[in-house]
């Protein structure tokens, strides 16, 4: 099972919006406890949390805590051609017995942060705050990374396998 929380999968382009609330205390047997993205498709697809923009952000910051999946990406699993744009959005206390406590970035995958916090989060493997593997990308400005535990692996914040990290 992939994104106990929310869950999307498409082989054609596809856009969500979330602009505030929680996802919180789930679980997703393989990856993407919170929410986790599956895209095949050759056009890329997008998913904006907490708002649309830097100048449509939301009232209220989407909460991603609390989450957990066995494989990868407790809080988030990005796998494919999805761009995640996180505009002051929360990812944090989620866990995973793999890689990627707090999300894991895949096959060309991209996420975006802008102002968010991406803490607390932990990992039995790589990456316990981010892990970017397999040409994904990250890119975080204005925001923290901060007290992510990696029990067994390496990178306690962003542990890059392949790929590109921005900061």
């Amino acid at each position: 099972q992939i994104g106990g929380g929310l869950y999307a999968e498409s082989s054609s382009q596809i856009e969500i919006d979330i602009l505030g609330g929680e996802i919180k205390e789930n679980i997703a047997d393989i990856s993407g406890g919170g929410i986790g993205l599956y895209v095949t498709s050759f056009s890329t697809s997008v998913l904006n949390i907490g708002g649309t923009s830097i100048e449509e952000i939301g009232t209220e910051p989407l909460i991603i805590s609390d989450n957990n999946a066995s494989i990868s990406g407790g809080g988030m699993y990005v796998h494919g051609n999805v761009l995640v744009n996180v505009f002051k959005g929360v990812i944090n206390s989620n866990t995973t017995l793999g890689y990627g406590g707090g999300m894991a970035i895949s096959n060309d995958g991209e996420v975006r942060v802008h102002g968010g916090i991406i803490e607390n989060n932990s990992s039995d493997g790589n990456g316990a705050g981010v892990n970017i593997g397999s040409n994904g990308k990250f890119t975080i400005s204005g925001g923290e990374i901060k007290s992510n535990i990696s029990s067994s692996g390496n990178g306690g914040g962003v542990y890059l396998d392949s790929g590109i990290y921005t900061m």
